[in-house]
């Protein structure tokens, strides 16, 4: 039911909206629209904010950032993620980054440094075991914090 007013000195009555198109539009299309909208925005801030909390991992941000900050970054993270990170991890993370810095710094995404560990240097997996986790963490927390696929 909308209400309009006629004139100005009369008070707005109820009024049946008569136009089909103009009824679903207001009362299913508009709310559809925010739904998604506010969905949308809301998962492009969680993946934001997981990208930022990732961002260590990342391989241009990893060869290029000095030790102590590779520590800092990493201890960080590990704190966020306490029960599937060990306290070795910083550790672990310096001396990946130490020891294959110059093909790290060859690579573009995430994706190309778990290649590179898991699969073309699958023998230091186990001297990284918790990057390894780091990088698996990466790759499945998206899917998993994602609510607007279950909403619909």
């Amino acid at each position: 039911m909308a209400r309009k007013k006629r004139h100005f000195d009369e008070l707005a009555k109820d009024t049946r909206m008569t136009n089909e198109e103009e009824r679903f539009r207001i009362t299913e299309f508009n709310c559809l629209i925010y739904t998604v909208t506010s969905q949308l925005t809301q998962r492009f801030t969680a993946m934001n904010n997981l990208i930022k909390k990732f961002s260590i991992i990342f391989p241009k941000v990893l060869s290029s950032t000095p030790e102590h900050d590779i520590v800092s970054q990493a201890t960080a993270l590990q704190k966020d993620y306490s029960s599937d990170l060990s306290e070795a991890f910083s550790v672990q993370l310096v001396k990946l980054a130490f020891s294959l810095k110059s093909e790290i710094a060859k690579l573009s995404s995430v994706k190309d440094l778990a290649h590179l560990l898991i699969v073309d240097h699958a023998a230091m997996t186990l001297a990284f075991t918790d990057v390894v986790s780091a990088l698996l963490l990466f790759f499945t927390l998206p899917v998993t914090i994602e609510t607007a696929e279950r909403s619909f």
